[in-house]
């Protein structure tokens, strides 16, 4: 229904502002070294969970209050469970930063399109099966699950 769109748009609208408005840039921080060491990497990483615990938290406690602020309870849920996906962006391989500081922009690519690829797959096929907004909770709550798990896999393939 169009009004489940809307749900998901207001979910978004916050969820989205407190990612960009967070942002620390510590994989530029990787990327300006000359040679970072592997406890430059490991602070980074720690930095990146750090942050992603902080902000599922405050996503957790204000999701009340963004829906009295739309008032549409049924984003309260939503928005408590895409709170998790900093959480789990922060866990994520920080060690793709490479593919960028070598300059390998074909692994870099190949890294965000399959990514967003297997994201697309596993959402459309969760809205032939739920057929409602949470296919589209899910699919967005899981794709950092999933860029965590397909970080993992691609550097230890390198």
């Amino acid at each position: 229904m169009p009004e489940d769109f809307g749900i998901i748009a207001m979910a978004m609208i916050v969820v989205g502002l407190v990612e960009v408005f967070s942002y620390l840039g510590v994989d530029l921080a990787l990327i300006q070294r000359k040679e970072p060491t592997r406890d430059y990497y490991d602070t980074a990483w720690t930095i990146n969970i750090l942050q992603g615990a902080l902000l599922t938290i405050f996503l957790l406690l204000v999701a009340p209050l963004i829906g009295s602020f739309f008032n549409e309870p049924r984003v309260v849920p939503v928005v408590q469970v895409l709170a998790f996906r900093a959480l789990a962006v922060g866990f994520e391989n920080i060690g793709t930063v490479a593919f960028r500081k070598e300059l390998d922009f074909a692994k870099d690519f190949r890294f965000g399109v399959l990514k967003k690829l297997l994201t697309f797959t596993v959402t459309v096929s969760l809205a032939l099966w739920l057929q409602n907004y949470w296919a589209i909770v899910a699919g967005l709550a899981g794709a950092p699950l999933l860029g965590v798990g397909f970080s993992r896999r691609v550097l230890c393939a390198r």
